[in-house]
């Protein structure tokens, strides 16, 4: 007939390396029954006995399989690999709503993690509108043609002629050489009238009162023309709608008159500024018209 089997067991394993175990295994087996082995002691000795039958193994592990997996299956805890797939949502999470240089872009799409600019691309890097290698958050001249330019982004003017070295034909001019807009030395007759004068006006960015690179050779023919017209006097009108208007157009002016003074010499004498708020500011209040002194 059947009969019950009571197993009873206990070994020790142990990991050598990365793909080697050795482990011993004692087992006992106790039997409802008193003829495993085919005899009958209870029968013959009188008494009553089970049979029960032992057993010592030796083993031997060998790890085959990917190399990448550093442990066998037998040492893995499952709420180990649980644990290690929560800690990897953790960080996935944290790069998600994590913004170390807080401009904007979360770290895990922040290919510039540690940028200092507020001005960034989608991906988190700088922008360099002129890509003249200075980012747009430290550029002065921000829109400069010029690639040569010093650690603000300013094109360089190795002559201080006001033409930037990547358009001047003459880049060693004398101090104080008056130029055309490329840099040659202009040589300047009488002038032939000045009772009528025109002159062109100066255009500003907006919110700005910094004269850009384009405004130099206006500046520079207005240089010129007030050289060869000593007795010449100038109003330097700007425009304005409101009364925060009238400070950026006061600094407009007086921008121009300190350009005029430092690279060419002009007298601030000779140059009023002036605003206005009616007459012309239809047409743009970023421009400063500069028109002779009526006698």
């Amino acid at each position: 007939g059947n009969n019950a089997a009571v197993p009873f067991g206990f070994g020790f394993k142990k990991n050598l390396n990365d793909k080697f175990d050795l482990g011993i295994e004692y087992k006992n087996n106790f039997v409802r029954s008193d003829m495993v082995d085919g005899m009958d002691i209870a029968h013959f000795a009188n008494r009553y006995a089970n049979d029960q039958y032992h057993s010592l193994n030796f083993k031997a592990s060998i790890k085959f399989g990917d190399k990448a997996q550093t442990a066998h299956m037998d040492w893995l805890n499952p709420l180990e690999t649980i644990y290690e797939d929560i800690d990897s949502l953790y960080s996935v999470t944290a790069r998600l709503q994590g913004d170390s240089d807080k401009d904007g872009v979360a770290d895990i799409f922040d290919q510039e993690a540690d940028t200092d600019c507020d001005k960034v691309y989608g991906n988190g890097k700088a922008i360099d509108s002129d890509g003249d290698g200075i980012n747009d958050c430290k550029d002065l001249e921000q829109f400069s043609t010029s690639k040569e330019v010093d650690e603000n982004g300013v094109a360089i003017d190795s002559d201080g002629d006001g033409v930037p070295d990547s358009l001047d034909e003459e880049p060693n001019s004398p101090a104080g050489e008056i130029v055309n807009a490329r840099g040659v030395a202009a040589k300047n007759g009488a002038c032939c009238d000045c009772d009528n004068v025109i002159l062109p006006s100066v255009i500003f960015e907006n919110g700005s009162a910094r004269i850009s690179p384009s405004s130099y050779g206006i500046l520079y023919s207005i240089a010129e023309k007030m050289k060869s017209c000593p007795g010449l006097a100038l109003n330097a009108t700007g425009y304005t709608t409101s009364k925060a208007g009238e400070q950026i157009a006061n600094k407009r002016s007086t921008a121009i008159v300190d350009y005029l003074e430092a690279n060419y010499g002009i007298e601030r004498g000779r140059i009023n500024t002036i605003y206005s708020t009616s007459k012309g500011v239809e047409y743009s209040s970023r421009r400063i018209d500069l028109g002779q002194v009526e006698n």
